[in-house]
């Protein structure tokens, strides 16, 4: 077929094919093979019809128009006559993209349930923190503030956006900044958590007591990259505590100047008694100015007690090893006698209180004034024993002496 422009198709007859066939049968006539008399004697060469697929395609013309078993050239390349290599390297391309496209399928899901879950938790995180009383700020070890709650910014006036980047307790009460700093020094080297109470000067100048609780935040390596830290003002609290001490040292005074009056008023009474006594011992009967001198013991007795809570950095108590000894050396050195006594006190874990401690005073003074009356009597020397046991709710006061004359327990 042809036409104006160029050649569809039809077929081409090769004159070497042509003389090859000829050539053949030439030689098959004259070597006169046998069985070839029955061979066709070609005249026409075997030939194909040949087609241009850009052609038939400009023509319109269909591949069921032409003859039997045409050939059709210039026919682009489909999947299935590419080549086998590059089909196999095309397909093996295409699962690895495949492959690649399921895992990022895959991760992308992962991801996004992973993005999803902390919005959920950084919202739950902000509504605790938010909804805080407290002031809570996190920032660096060189001080940058990273984050502060809605009232850490009500508190100093910020603007949490604005806060970011801004230096956090950067107006530390002068006196406490040494203090401040050695706590930090302290989480750095370990602490992990730690409270302090110290003064910031607001924006005002007004000078407000804080109370922090301090957390470190560490990386992997266990190195300290951050502080979280939750605070209060406790200045109402702090004015509060100030006026109790105050109270509390004002009531400490007035009771050591009561218990000293009472002690010097039984001073009193004792000097007078003893200024009776010694009246009375001019006149008659004797024993008069003994009694008095009994009486005086007693109150000396009672005015030792006194002496002892004066003195005592507790007023409800008194220490039972010091206040006996003390009282025993008053008593015997009442008597002509004293220089035969030796004493032994032995109650060093035992305190009483004051309605106990007068009471067994004046049993002390009973036992050891019959004690230096009659225990020694005729000896050169003694021994005043005193113990007192405290166990608990039990309490054992024993009295001995080497002249057998005292041996008793309470």
């Amino acid at each position: 077929m042809f036409n104006n422009i160029g050649v569809v198709g039809g077929v081409q007859i090769s004159p070497y094919d042509l003389g090859y066939d000829a050539g053949t049968q030439a030689v098959w006539v004259l070597d006169e093979a046998p069985g070839r008399e029955t061979d066709p004697i070609i005249y026409t060469a075997n030939i194909t019809p040949v087609f241009d697929y850009t052609e038939m395609q400009r023509f319109g013309i269909q591949e069921s128009a032409l003859p039997k078993d045409s050939t059709i050239i210039n026919r682009p390349p489909d999947f299935i006559t590419v080549d086998r290599g590059a089909a196999i390297g095309i397909m093996t391309v295409a699962l690895i993209l495949g492959v690649l496209v399921i895992i990022l399928i895959v991760q992308n899901v992962a991801l996004t349930n992973t993005r999803a879950l902390l919005t959920k938790n950084e919202t739950l995180y902000r509504s605790v923190v938010e909804g805080q009383t407290e002031m809570i700020t996190r920032f660096r070890v060189d001080g940058t503030i990273i984050f502060i709650n809605s009232a850490y910014a009500r508190y100093f006036g910020l603007n949490p956006d604005a806060a970011k980047g801004m230096k956090f307790r950067t107006r530390i009460y002068e006196e406490d900044r040494d203090r401040v700093a050695a706590h930090f020094a302290s989480l750095r080297s370990g602490a992990a958590h730690r409270t302090i109470e110290q003064r910031v000067v607001l924006s005002d100048d007004n000078i407000r007591w804080h109370r922090w609780d301090d957390h470190v935040i560490c990386d992997k390596d266990g190195t300290v990259i951050e502080y979280q830290s939750v605070g209060m003002d406790i200045t109402e609290q702090k004015e509060a505590e100030e006026k109790i001490q105050g109270s509390l040292q004002e009531k400490t005074v007035l009771l050591q100047e009561v218990h000293h009056r009472v002690k010097n008023n039984l001073a009193v009474v004792s000097s007078m008694l003893e200024m009776q006594a010694i009246k009375e011992e001019k006149n008659e009967p004797p024993h008069v100015a003994a009694q008095i001198r009994e009486a005086e013991c007693r109150i000396r007795s009672m005015a030792a007690v006194h002496e002892e809570l004066y003195r005592s950095d507790s007023f409800g108590v008194i220490d039972v090893q010091h206040h006996f000894e003390h009282l025993a050396h008053d008593i015997i050195c009442t008597f002509p006698d004293a220089a035969k006594a030796s004493l032994v006190v032995k109650a060093e874990t035992c305190t009483l209180s004051l309605d106990k401690a007068i009471p067994v005073s004046l049993i002390i003074n009973e036992l050891l004034t019959n004690v230096m009356k009659y225990a020694f009597t005729g000896l050169t020397e003694g021994i005043i024993d005193i113990q007192m046991q405290c166990d608990g709710a039990k309490t054992v006061l024993i009295v001995r002496d080497s002249g057998g004359w005292v041996s008793g327990r309470i």
